[in-house]
C-alpha cells in the first residue's frame, strides 16, 4: 500500500490531517488538487476509519470523478464502490431514485439532456405561437435554467419577479409549461435533478437529516464552479456537523455565464466560520516563466483570494507574444511553428493546444492548418451522444424504461419508416388529450381510434408488440444483449450498411460504436459494483455525461478549443490566439468590471494549461461579419511586465508602453466602454418616459445614441435610440 503521505509537500499534507469542521483548500492551477483529494479521502478511510458510506465526494465532470476512484483502488486498494462519489448531478440522481416515494415522478424518470430539452421547448414556443424572432429559444432556455439554478420553482416565481414585466411574464408561461410537460413525460432536466434534490431537503427535514447523518464528511472539487443550488444542497448536508473541505481556485472562475457564482468560493469563511485556509501554490505543471507571467496577470484581479504561484521546475523560455497583420497570417505562423517543433522529433501533434475565446475562430485555423498538413481535432463538436442515429437508439430504450416518455416515442414511432405519418400522429395525440391518457395509451388503443386505416393500425401494433416484447428483454438479459437486440430487430446496420453514401456509412460506423460503449460501460460498472447494470442503470450514466468528460482522441493532431472547453487540460505547448479587444476580453463582457474580472481569469486558465511553451497573439485587422476592421491588443495584454514576455513585435512595445491606449474609446473601435459611461448592453433595465419599464434585446452601434431593440412591461416591442431612454439603476 502507498504511503498515505507519498510525493506530498507540506501544505498537501495539511490538508490531508485536516478533516474535523470547514476546510478551504486554494488549490492553483497545476498545485496537484486531484492527488490531495485522493490522498485525504485515503486518509479518512484508512488512518481514521471512517466508513465509505458516510464519506461523500462531488466532482463536476465524470471523469474526475472516475481519476479519484480509479487512483483510490491501484494506489491504496480501496474500493470505491462503497463510497458516494460522482457528479453534484449524478450524486442529486441517486439521492432522487432512493427518495422516488416522496417525489411526483417515479424511479424510472428519465433525464433530458440540452438537446431534449432544445426540442421540448420548441414545440411549446410553436404551440404558443411565440415570435422566435422577438424571444428566441435561448431566451427561455437561459432563462428557465437561471430560475433553476436559483432555486426558484413556477409557484414561487412571483415571489421574486415584476408581474408588469412582460419578458417575465413570457419566462413564467414558458417555464409554467415547460415543467409540466417534463411532470407528464415521467422526466426531468439537468437542473431539476439540483432543484428537485435541494426542494427535497427544504420540505422533508427528516429527509434532510437522514443525508446529513449518512454524509459525516463531504470534500467539494472545484468549489469556484458551484452554482446557488448546488452549494445549498452542500450546505444543507454538512448544517450540524460542519465537516467540509472545499476544494478550488476563485482565480479559474470561469463559468457565471452559465449560473456558477465565485461568491461561493470567495464567501466560505462567513458561511461556515473558523475555517481553516491552506493554499496550495507550488505548481507541478509549468515552467517558472509562464507562471510569472501569469501571476503578473491575475493579481489585477481584486475580488480574488491572495496567492502566487510558484515551481521547481526547470527553466524555458519566456511566453512569445507576436503580432500579425491578418487572422489568417497568425493561423499560418501557428502552423509553420507545429510543423517545426513536431519535424525535431522531440514532440507529437498530441503535444500543441490551441484555445480561443469564441468557436467561430477555429474556422481560420481548420483553413490554414488543412493547407500545411497540420492534423488537427475540434473539441466542442457534435458530442457522439447527440448524433442522430445514436439518439434513436437511446430513444428507443428510454420508452421501455419510462413509457410515459412522449418525446422519445414521438422520435420513434415512425422510424425506421413504417408508414405511420404525421396524421397519424397527430389523431393519436388528440386522441390522447382527449382521453386524459398517456400517448402511449393512445398508441396501445389504436384501434379504437376513428379515421385511421387498417394497414396504418397494423402498423401501430406490429409496433407496440416490438416495444412490449423488448420490455420483457430488458427485464430479462443484460443490457449490451437488449442493445444488439433492438439493433438487430430494427435492421439499423443494414438499413446503414448498404449504401455508398458516406455519411449513412459514417451513421453505421456510429451504431457499431455505439455497441461497443455499452459494452465498456457493462464491464466498467461490473468492476465498480459488482452487479451487471440494469437498463435504467445504463441509460442515467448516458444522461449524466457531458461534453467535458469526451476530450479524449487516439489520434495524434493539434487540439482545438476554446478556453473554456480547455479547463482542467494540460499540453505541452500552448496557442493562445486572437488577443485583441472585443475578443478577448469579449465585447458582451466590456461593460461590467465583474465581467472583466471573469475574462482575465479565462486568459489565465489558457495560459496556465502550457507544461514548456506559451505563444501569445493576435492580429492587427480582423474579419467582422462582411468587414474587415483594425484591431487593438486586448487590454489584458498590458497586465503582464515586458521582461516576462519575449515580444516579437516592435509596434506592440511601443503599444504596450501606453497603458492609457486600452483606456480611450478613440483609440479603437471595439466599443470599450466603463462603467461610468452611459452605455447599453442586452438584459439592461431601462426606463421611457412614454412606454414605462423595459428591457434591452439588442444593442445596434456604441455610446448613448445607439439604435435599441426593447421589450417594455406594457407588452410592446420598440426599436429606438438610446438618447431617448434612462437606465433603471
Amino acid at each position: 500500500m502507498t504511503d498515505l503521505f507519498y510525493n506530498l509537500n507540506e501544505r498537501q499534507k495539511e490538508a490531508v490531517r485536516t478533516v474535523d469542521g470547514p476546510l478551504l483548500v486554494i488549490a492553483g492551477a497545476g498545485s496537484g488538487k486531484t492527488r490531495c483529494i485522493i490522498h485525504r479521502a485515503a486518509y479518512l478511510l484508512l488512518e481514521k476509519k471512517i466508513n465509505p458510506g458516510n464519506i461523500l465526494i462531488a466532482t463536476f465532470t465524470n471523469k474526475a470523478a472516475g481519476e479519484i476512484k480509479t487512483r483510490l483502488f491501484s494506489e491504496f486498494r480501496i474500493n470505491p464502490g462503497h463510497l458516494w462519489t460522482g457528479t453534484f448531478h449524478g450524486i442529486c440522481k441517486r439521492i432522487l431514485q432512493e427518495e422516488a416515494d416522496s417525489l411526483p415522478f417515479d424511479v424510472n424518470f428519465c433525464i433530458y439532456d440540452t438537446e431534449d430539452k432544445k426540442t421540448l421547448l420548441k414545440k411549446i414556443l410553436k404551440d404558443f405561437d411565440i415570435d422566435s424572432k422577438k424571444f428566441p429559444l435561448s431566451f427561455f432556455k437561459e432563462g428557465i435554467s437561471r430560475e433553476k439554478n436559483n432555486l426558484i420553482e413556477p409557484e414561487k416565481f412571483w415571489d421574486f419577479h415584476d408581474e408588469t414585466n412582460f419578458p417575465e411574464k413570457m419566462i413564467f408561461r414558458i417555464y409554467s409549461e415547460y415543467q409540466k410537460r417534463l411532470y407528464l413525460n415521467n422526466s426531468m432536466d439537468f437542473d431539476d435533478l439540483l432543484l428537485h434534490t435541494a426542494s427535497l431537503f427544504h420540505r422533508r427535514e427528516d429527509i434532510r437529516l437522514k443525508y446529513e447523518d449518512r454524509f459525516k464528511y463531504v470534500m467539494i472539487d472545484e468549489y469556484q464552479d458551484t452554482n446557488y443550488a448546488q452549494f445549498k444542497i452542500m450546505y444543507d448536508i454538512c448544517r450540524r456537523h460542519k465537516n467540509i473541505c472545499a476544494v478550488g481556485d476563485d482565480d479559474q472562475a470561469v463559468y457565471g455565464w452559465r449560473g456558477a457564482s465565485v461568491k461561493n468560493i470567495l464567501n466560505f469563511e462567513k458561511d461556515y466560520p473558523d475555517t481553516k485556509i491552506v493554499r496550495l501554490e507550488q505548481n507541478y505543471r509549468s515552467t517558472p516563466e509562464i507562471l510569472l507571467a501569469s501571476n503578473d496577470l491575475i493579481k489585477k484581479n481584486e475580488r480574488r483570494h491572495e496567492k502566487e504561484l510558484w515551481t521547481d521546475n526547470e527553466s524555458g523560455d519566456l511566453p512569445v507574444l507576436s503580432v500579425s497583420d491578418t487572422e489568417q497570417i497568425e493561423a499560418k505562423q501557428a502552423g509553420k511553428i507545429i510543423n517545426k517543433e513536431v519535424g525535431k522529433g522531440n514532440l507529437s501533434y498530441n503535444d500543441f493546444a490551441v484555445l480561443y475565446r469564441t468557436n467561430a475562430q477555429s474556422r481560420i485555423f481548420e483553413q490554414e492548418f488543412l493547407k500545411l498538413a497540420v492534423p488537427y481535432q475540434i473539441i466542442g463538436g457534435v458530442n457522439f451522444l447527440q448524433r442522430k442515429e445514436v439518439k434513436d437508439i437511446l430513444a428507443y430504450l428510454r420508452i421501455l424504461m419510462n413509457y410515459g416518455d412522449t418525446e422519445s416515442l414521438l422520435r420513434i414511432i415512425n422510424f425506421p419508416p413504417r408508414k405511420i405519418g404525421k396524421v397519424t400522429v397527430g389523431k393519436l395525440i388528440d386522441f390522447a388529450l382527449e382521453n386524459n391518457c398517456s400517448l402511449w395509451d393512445a398508441v396501445s388503443r389504436a384501434e379504437m381510434i376513428s379515421g385511421i386505416s387498417g394497414r396504418t393500425e397494423k402498423s401501430i401494433m406490429k409496433f407496440c408488440s416490438l416495444i412490449k416484447k423488448w420490455s420483457e428483454t430488458a427485464e430479462n438479459d443484460s443490457v449490451i444483449d437488449l442493445v444488439k437486440t433492438v439493433i438487430s430487430d430494427l435492421e439499423l446496420l443494414k438499413l446503414y450498411d448498404n449504401t455508398k453514401d458516406i455519411k449513412l456509412l459514417s451513421q453505421a460506423e456510429n451504431v457499431k460504436e455505439f455497441i461497443a460503449s455499452t459494452a465498456e460501460f457493462c464491464e466498467n460498472y461490473l468492476k465498480e459494483n459488482g452487479v451487471e447494470p440494469g437498463l435504467r442503470d445504463f441509460l442515467q450514466s448516458i444522461s449524466l455525461q457531458t461534453d467535458l468528460d469526451a476530450v479524449k482522441d487516439s489520434r495524434d493532431c493539434v487540439k482545438l478549443m476554446t478556453l473554456h472547453n480547455a479547463k482542467g487540460l494540460e499540453f505541452t505547448v500552448v496557442f493562445l490566439v486572437g488577443i485583441s479587444e472585443g475578443c478577448l476580453p469579449h465585447r458582451m463582457s466590456l461593460y461590467s468590471d465583474r465581467e472583466i474580472e471573469e475574462e482575465r481569469r479565462l486568459f489565465y486558465v489558457g495560459m496556465t494549461r502550457a507544461k514548456k511553451k506559451l505563444f501569445l497573439s493576435y492580429s492587427r485587422w480582423r474579419r467582422t461579419f462582411d468587414k474587415v476592421e483594425p484591431a487593438v491588443a486586448g487590454r489584458f495584454l498590458n497586465d503582464i511586465k515586458n521582461e516576462h514576455l519575449n515580444i516579437d513585435d516592435g509596434n506592440f512595445y511601443e503599444i504596450k508602453a501606453q497603458p492609457q491606449r486600452f483606456r480611450s474609446r478613440n483609440d479603437f473601435k471595439t466599443g470599450f466602454v466603463s462603467e461610468s459611461e452611459k452605455y447599453y448592453k442586452i438584459g439592461q433595465k431601462v426606463h421611457h418616459k412614454k412606454f414605462g419599464n423595459g428591457t434591452v434585446l439588442n444593442v445596434d452601434g456604441k455610446g448613448i445614441d445607439a439604435k435599441l431593440t426593447v421589450s417594455f412591461s406594457n407588452g410592446s416591442l420598440k426599436k429606438i435610440q438610446g438618447s431617448f431612454l434612462s437606465v433603471i439603476k
